[in-house]
């Protein structure tokens, strides 16, 4: 005789992994800062990272640690409530029972179990931020190449801080961040409507949850080269914008306000003299 779990059991348990997955972020974002106040202490993940004279393999690779580390510290809360709605969503062949269930999806969440759902999805999520991290470690030893970044802070001066606030206050203001940003603050519809058959759906969703979310935040994450790439208070507050524009009620009319203030910033130091 097979024994069928109450139904006040079936229905505490996706609340239970609910629960236990955002716990689990929270955790793994605390193991995330502890590591990145590591890499930043005197930049110490191996060579010098302000090495301006032909940067060495070595160089670059703890350059782009530093990146990697920084980026799945700052982006990994934005990604919570995405992993929540993962965790909670019905498996395929789940049959809603009783009232309860009739207003269920049924099979939008795949075969997987919660765990492994949001797992996915945060890994792909991740592996483009990772890309993207190896981009900006370019970045930064070419800026360092051109004598435009500081060598301690990694910090741009003068105009050319100008010029990426302004290009950030702009891109705050653009259409594709507004729809780039409206897609960020959906995730129970675009995990139904992306969620597909086939082998790791997660994954192949957390990729192209990055590659929106990069479409999003891409500017925000360049005024790190403005107010310093190893300055751990002013990533605090990067990382603080980027989930109030994600989560907060009203966060979508945030870049609006941030573009104006940006923009007006960095043409002022553009304007300025020297």
């Amino acid at each position: 005789m097979t024994v069928r779990p109450t139904s006040a059991a079936a229905s505490s348990w996706p609340e239970r992994a609910h629960q236990a997955i955002l716990l689990g972020g929270l955790l793994l974002t605390g193991a995330l800062w502890s590591a990145m106040w590591l890499t930043h202490s005197g930049h110490g993940v191996g060579p010098d990272l302000s090495a301006a004279a032909s940067p060495s393999l070595a160089t670059a690779g703890a350059a782009a640690l530093l990146w990697t580390v920084m980026m799945a510290a700052m982006m990994t809360p934005a990604a919570l409530p995405w992993l929540s709605v993962a965790a909670v969503m019905p498996s395929a062949g789940a049959q809603p029972s009783g009232a309860a269930g009739r207003g269920a999806v049924v099979g939008a969440g795949g075969s997987e179990g919660p765990y492994l759902r949001a797992g996915s999805l945060l890994l792909g999520y991740l592996t483009v931020w990772a890309l993207f991290s190896v981009l900006a470690a370019a970045a930064q030893l070419l800026l360092l190449q051109l004598t435009l970044l500081e060598p301690h802070s990694l910090r741009l001066t003068g105009r050319a801080a100008g010029g990426v606030i302004l290009l950030a206050g702009l891109w705050e203001l653009s259409p594709i961040k507004e729809a780039c940003l409206r897609y960020c603050r959906s995730p129970f519809g675009a995990l139904l409507a992306g969620w597909t058959p086939g082998r790791a759906p997660g994954y192949r969703i957390g990729l192209r949850h990055g590659l929106t979310c990069v479409g999003c935040c891409w500017g925000l994450m360049a005024l790190a080269f403005v107010v310093g790439v190893v300055s751990l208070g002013w990533m605090a507050v990067l990382t603080a914008i980027v989930c109030a524009e994600k989560v907060m009620p009203g966060g979508h009319l945030l870049p609006r306000l941030l573009g104006v203030a940006l923009a007006g910033a960095g043409v002022a130091l553009l304007a300025s003299p020297g």
